[in-house]
C-alpha cells in the first residue's frame, strides 16, 4: 500500500467520518 489514489482517500475519509 505505497500509494493511495484520490478515490481511496475520499473513501477512507468517509469511513472515518461515519465511525466518529
Amino acid at each position: 500500500m505505497s500509494f493511495l489514489s484520490p478515490n481511496q482517500v475520499v473513501f477512507i475519509a468517509a469511513v472515518l467520518q461515519s465511525l466518529s
